[in-house]
């Protein structure tokens, strides 16, 4: 590891020990984590934060820097995530842009992601009266349905179903959720 990393992670570490991850998101300190993949390879991740507590920047690189992956994230000022903007170097360097629209209660109500060659998905996202996801609907870039996911929930609000149906209507995934009381 290069020397002066290791200095920022012993200093950052003692210095975060004493602060929670939620004083440290306020006053837009940098975080920054070293692990280690199975592979042995290990990586350095900083994360970043505005003033409200958001996560507006993710970066992780290989300490040989043979591979680097970014996350930029855009809120507008009801501190909604509009957009995402994934990079990755292992790629060809390829980006995927993620937007988001909202309904008027502030939930998802569409996403788009774009390539470097526009459109590649779009996904609708549906609630029920206590505002609650219960679908959501993938379309490729021709408009055609390639997943639906339906989610179910007891009297008190809880999700206790999730399923993920094929473009053909067929259950791929059936996750049932059970809470202790």
């Amino acid at each position: 590891m290069r020397p002066y990393l290791i200095i920022i992670f012993l200093f950052t570490f003692f210095q975060l020990s004493a602060q929670t991850n939620r004083q440290i998101r306020a006053r837009g300190i940098q975080q920054v984590s070293t692990h280690t993949l199975t592979n042995g390879k290990s990586y350095i991740e900083i994360e970043s934060y505005d003033k409200k507590g958001h996560l507006i920047r993710n970066c992780e690189f290989s300490e040989d820097s043979s591979e680097y992956k970014e996350m930029i994230y855009k809120f507008n000022n009801k501190g909604q995530k509009i957009s995402e903007l994934r990079y990755n170097s292992t790629d060809t360097g390829y980006f995927i842009k993620t937007e988001y629209a909202y309904t008027n209660l502030g939930s998802i109500k569409e996403s788009l992601k774009k390539d470097q060659n526009g459109m590649i998905q779009k996904t609708i996202y549906q609630y029920n009266n206590q505002n609650d996801k219960t679908s959501e609907h993938v379309y490729d870039k021709s408009g055609n349905l390639v997943k639906r996911i339906e989610y179910e929930y007891d009297l008190t609000g809880l999700l206790t179903r999730r399923r993920v149906f094929n473009d053909l209507g067929q259950c791929q995934e059936d996750k049932i959720i059970k809470y202790n009381k």
